[in-house]
């Protein structure tokens, strides 16, 4: 029955991620280059690796493990949306691989809720778009998952190796985006108590696997001293608002995995749960510590490994607000504490249903897949993104002007948002007839572009020059009202 049960859970595993992996590879095909993507691919990608690493400038947009991944692979393959978008899509591959090691390592194959658990990691749409993207958040949620399978691993089976990899993981993915520097710091003190706990008593054990952990460490933030120093310096690290931890980080976060869905607008509801989860289970947690009189058995229970991670996680992140005066984490860059809190929620639901009836345990695990695939089906957006999602016109704007033209050469301007993403798409679909003017934060009323593509919000101030061609969404394309003039580019 074991046998069978693991089968059909490895199947099941199989089949879920490989359909959301087509859901990926369509999105990389078909979602325009967005805003943000466009600096690492024509900005970054034109200096040296070594000044990638330096961060060139003080954007944080230069997400450098990204950045570097991409400039290795344009540089042989070029530059097209399948290419720059490839390490994403790998690190979906690796995320995959980690969430099955660490499903396995809490439930076991032979679980019946392995799948469900398994379920809740591919349950959030806002998560997924980044494993299409060339930004760096896809792969360092995919680092950091498999950093914590290893953690699990690791103190569950009282492995050194296993815990040490979990910390070099964890570096990868505060490299490739550094708001995980929180993280980052939360799991090395993890580490530190485990081996302050596996070597009690063996002091010269402790010194030497705390003073290697700190050598790491140290190496580590000496590779990222200069680019830290330079967004510090010009306040990059402000993440735009201040309205508390549990609005700006929770509550958003809750609102965007579930892509804003008016189906599920419980968001209140939902942050209260978290919040009442992740302090139920330091309550039971603090108890069990008191009377099994200190026992290390319970610090290295699935459980205690999980609380404690985001408690440190989020102490870290309130600590980097208080003493630096930075904003809150919010949206993208707050994304890491989605697998953070799956983990407590399974691992609470392990301890639940561990030796109750089976039927129960059934029942939930069908709950949980049915509204995990519910809510994929309904907020599903092939072809664009959340995040960037005014962006998801670029190519069908530029093929309807293609048909337009007549093979004449086009000039064409836009609002400072879709700049960007023209800028790509100009050197890919319309070279050699369509021209794109330079970037500008304000709309150039004097222009002599043929086309203007803007926000609606935007057509008042265009109104006496241009008509409304085309409606996408709520951007517009204008044309010249002189339709007997053909603007020809020089």
């Amino acid at each position: 029955m074991k046998s069978h049960l693991s089968t059909f859970n490895t199947l099941a595993f199989i089949v879920s991620y490989l359909l959301i992996f087509g859901l990926i590879l369509y999105k990389v095909f078909n979602v325009p280059i967005t805003h943000d993507e466009v600096g690492t691919i024509l900005f970054y990608n034109n200096f040296s690796f070594w000044d990638i690493i330096m961060l060139p400038g003080s954007s944080p947009n230069n997400h450098i493990l990204n950045t570097v991944l991409v400039k290795v692979l344009t540089s042989f393959f070029g530059n097209s949306l399948f290419i720059v978008r490839l390490p994403n899509v790998l690190a979906f591959v690796v995320f995959s691989i980690a969430v099955f090691r660490l499903v396995k390592n809490i439930f076991t194959l032979e679980s019946i809720f392995f799948v469900a658990a398994s379920t809740l990691f591919i349950a959030n749409p806002y998560l997924l778009d980044f494993f299409s993207l060339c930004r760096g958040y896809g792969l360092s949620i995919a680092f950091l998952t498999l950093s914590l399978s290893y953690l699990f691993d690791g103190f569950k089976t009282l492995n050194n190796k296993q815990v040490w990899k979990a910390l070099m993981f964890a570096i990868v993915a505060c490299y490739a985006s550094f708001t995980l520097l929180v993280f980052w710091v939360a799991i090395s003190l993890i580490v530190i108590m485990y081996f302050a706990l596996k070597y009690k008593g063996k002091l010269k054990q402790q010194f030497k696997k705390i003073s290697l952990l700190i050598l790491l460490n140290t190496l580590f933030l000496i590779l990222i001293a200069v680019p830290i120093y330079k967004m510090n310096v010009a306040n990059e690290f402000v993440h735009w608002t201040s309205n508390g931890f549990k609005e700006d980080t929770i509550k958003l976060l809750v609102m965007l995995s579930l892509y804003g869905s008016e189906k599920i607008n419980m968001f209140d509801a939902i942050v209260t749960g978290i919040i009442a989860v992740i302090i139920a289970d330091a309550i039971y947690l603090s108890y069990k510590i008191v009377q099994t009189k200190f026992n290390k058995v319970i610090f290295f229970t699935p459980l205690f490994v999980a609380v404690s991670l985001i408690l440190l996680t989020v102490i870290v992140n309130l600590v980097q607000v208080w003493f630096l005066e930075t904003p809150n984490l919010v949206g993208r860059t707050a994304l890491f504490f989605y697998p953070l809190f799956i983990v407590v929620f399974i691992s609470t639901i392990d301890l639940i249903i561990k030796n109750k009836s089976k039927l129960r345990a059934l029942i939930l695990s069908l709950g949980i897949i049915l509204f995990s695939v519910y809510h994929l089906l309904s907020t599903v957006m092939p072809s664009k993104v959340k995040e960037w999602w005014y962006d998801a016109y670029t190519v069908e704007v530029i093929n309807f002007i293609k048909n337009q033209s007549d093979g004449n050469e086009v000039i064409i301007e836009t609002s400072w948002l879709f700049n960007p993403s023209f800028q790509y798409h100009v050197q890919k679909e319309g070279e050699g007839w369509l021209s794109l003017e330079p970037y500008s934060k304000e709309l150039d009323l004097k222009t002599d572009a043929l086309y203007y593509y803007i926000q609606k919000e935007d057509y008042t101030k265009l109104k006496n020059q241009f008509y409304i061609s085309k409606k996408y969404g709520d951007n517009f394309l204008l044309k010249r009202k002189r339709k007997n003039i053909e603007v020809i580019k020089n």
